[in-house]
């Protein structure tokens, strides 16, 4: 049995790594993010801090109080959990990671992920490059010279650390967590290894620190972004004849190939089903085509898309259906229902249009997933990639926001996923929408005269104006090249003024 393994990548800089590492540390030193990373495996996240440690995910986050920035696929291994466990084991009994074994440079969090994943694993490749030179790109700066000799004798001195910035870290003071223990843990007055980057922030202003609300006046017109005050949707009802044709002809009950022909009639002559037809239809959809995975799900999810936008909420199956496509995308194996880039567009398509709907709360594990699908580094097939920004754009567009509204962890997440790497995107329409995603946290749709000052500041914090002033000039394709172009220069504007 072949087990997925996936790389949990975070920022232990909460967003502030490219301006803090700029001021301190010097232009030709700027690092994006300060990583700490875990392997996900076996439902469990395993990663070294105070030793080799692993909890459930979700719990695991809740504790941290953060999120993964990027999650990256390694492939999958025929290791069992009992293998691995007790290669963790090994580790730990043989000294080679434990809490006194912590070396900033050559045994972090992340030598162990990578370590774990070639050997513990056996999987082919482990943790990026470049998130294990961040160590040794600090050290190298002047400034990290000059820290060097405290940061090791913080390491002596406390029986070393756990894992980069994490051993010690304020996310694990009061967790529990389960460890692979060799010998009884060090006695209360052992103090981990502070983490010397964990508590930086950006500098700020007296101008900024001087702004009391929440929001204000935006200095420019925006008539680019006012154009874009409704949901993204994708309602083709000229496909419907030929997705029921394909999807009841995979039925072997004749009464359901009668009953799905004669709900898409209705909805190619109508274009509205009440809501005990698209129960109907769901259900066929989820328990005929999705959960069997037959070879006709692209077809299905395309009728899919246009009956969910019918949806009133109080239909189990339409809900089942989205939690179907939920549970695939992780999935990108050959021959898994969505591993094909008609069936992945038309499932994010699907989950844009349900996006929309006021009784549908998107699963945080849905915004992580498109940011996967909205890189061009992990998805070559731009239309995909369009698919995928639809569905966050649409996700940011409702519920709308006040003027003195916080920014919650999703919005900050889309905030800076969607400029991240925005100026490499060579799509236009692709380009657009995360363009889009980020200026309507920035000017939410039920305002055209205020800013959320939040979502500035951070924006500004992150460097991000530059490569919006990019955007304006660097060449893309597609017909909405002008479109972004005076979107970005719209954007750039308001956080100018």
């Amino acid at each position: 049995m072949a087990f997925e393994v996936q790389l949990a990548v975070y920022d232990l800089s909460h967003g502030m790594a490219r301006q803090i590492s700029a001021q301190f540390l010097g232009p030709q030193f700027v690092v994006d993010i300060i990583p700490h990373t875990a392997l996900v495996v076996f439902g469990r996240e395993y990663f070294f801090g105070g030793g080799i440690q692993h909890e459930d995910p979700n719990q695991l986050r809740q504790m941290m109080g953060m999120r993964p920035v990027q999650t990256l696929s390694l492939g999958r291994t025929s290791v069992s959990q009992n293998q691995f466990e007790a290669w963790c084991q090994s580790c730990t009994q043989n000294g080679r990671y434990t809490a006194a074994s912590y070396d900033l440079l050559k045994r972090n969090c992340n030598n162990f992920s990578h370590d774990a994943a070639q050997e513990g694993l056996k999987l082919g490749q482990g943790v990026p490059e470049w998130i294990l030179d961040v160590p040794r790109k600090f050290l190298s700066s002047p400034m990290g010279q000059m820290v060097r000799p405290m940061l090791e004798n913080m390491q002596m001195g406390a029986g070393g650390g756990g894992g980069m910035g994490m051993g010690g870290a304020a996310p694990f003071a009061n967790a529990t967590i389960n460890s692979f223990s060799a010998s009884p843990p060090p006695p209360a007055a052992a103090v981990p290894m502070v983490n010397p980057w964990a508590n930086m922030s950006a500098p700020k202003s007296k101008q900024a620190e001087d702004i009391k609300p929440k929001a204000q006046t935006a200095p420019k017109s925006t008539p680019i972004l006012d154009s874009f005050c409704k949901a993204l949707l994708s309602e083709e009802y000229k496909t419907i004849a030929l997705c029921t044709k394909k999807i009841s002809s995979s039925f072997e009950d004749t009464a359901d190939q009668e009953v799905l022909q004669s709900l898409g009639q209705t909805l190619t002559n109508t274009e509205k089903l009440k809501s005990q037809e698209v129960k109907q239809v769901t259900q066929l959809i989820l328990s005929k085509i999705l959960q069997p995975a037959k070879p006709v799900v692209t077809f299905a999810l395309m009728l899919l898309r246009v009956v969910i936008l019918q949806s009133t909420g109080e239909e189990d199956s339409a809900k089942g259906c989205l939690e179907w496509i939920e549970s695939q995308l992780s999935n990108k194996e050959a021959g898994a229902p969505l591993s094909t880039h008609a069936a992945r567009s038309m499932a994010w398509l699907t989950l844009a249009n349900a996006a929309s709907l006021s009784w549908w709360t998107v699963p945080e594990t849905l915004i992580e997933a498109a940011f996967v699908d909205w890189t061009l580094d992990s998805q070559p097939r731009p239309e995909v990639r369009q698919a995928a920004a639809a569905f966050c754009y649409n996700k940011v567009l409702l519920p709308t926001a006040t003027a003195d509204d916080k920014l919650s962890d999703d919005r900050v997440s889309l905030l800076c996923a969607s400029l991240e790497s925005i100026v490499e995107e060579p799509d236009a329409t692709t380009r657009l929408r995360r363009l889009l995603v980020a200026a309507r946290i920035l000017v939410p749709k039920n305002s055209r005269d205020w800013v959320v000052l939040n979502a500035k500041s951070l924006m500004q914090d992150l460097g991000f104006p530059e490569a919006i002033k990019e955007l304006q000039t660097k060449a893309v394709t597609g017909g909405d090249a002008q479109k972004c172009q005076g979107l970005a220069a719209e954007v750039l504007g308001l956080l100018q003024g």
